[in-house]
């Protein structure tokens, strides 16, 4: 009987989930390894949305230290990814153009800027697109939400 309902309620949220246009029910993918091991170090990202600025924290023997805080884009990020390399993504707009109209901004884990990748302007739209999320890939491929 719990099989049954089981198979119900996963064969019911796989029904919703297609009318919602979300993402589809997978299967969870079992991790190796530990991204921090307590001899070893690891970096945090946090984006702050009310104040736009992201701050970078050191985690070292199960704590974490803020190392630097920096506002991209003038405190306009809304995004954040980072990539294995530790670069740090976020996705800027600004109606003005200032530093860009649309834009994704790439910097290290000092706040250093590195590049600004413009987005462009496509055919027929009446202007720059609002860039939301971010995410890099394992082949350092950008992609943005509008």
């Amino acid at each position: 009987m719990k099989t049954a309902a089981y198979s119900a309620l996963i064969a019911a949220l796989a029904v919703l989930v297609g009318c919602s246009g979300g993402t589809p029910v997978q299967r969870a993918i079992p991790q190796t390894g530990s991204p921090a091991s307590a001899s070893g170090l690891a970096e945090l990202f946090n984006l702050d949305y009310s104040h736009g600025a992201i701050s970078v924290f050191l985690i070292q023997d199960g704590k974490a230290t803020q190392t630097k805080r920096f506002k991209p884009g003038n405190g306009l990020a809304q995004g954040l990814a980072s990539d294995a390399q530790g670069r740090i993504y976020t996705t800027v707009t600004k109606s003005s153009g200032k530093p860009c109209a649309a834009c994704v901004e790439v910097f290290d884990d000092t706040g250093t800027l590195l590049k600004r990748l413009d987005s462009p302007v496509l055919s027929g739209a009446s202007c720059a697109p609002a860039l939301t999320d971010v995410s890099v890939d394992a082949h350092n491929n950008v992609c943005v939400s509008d």
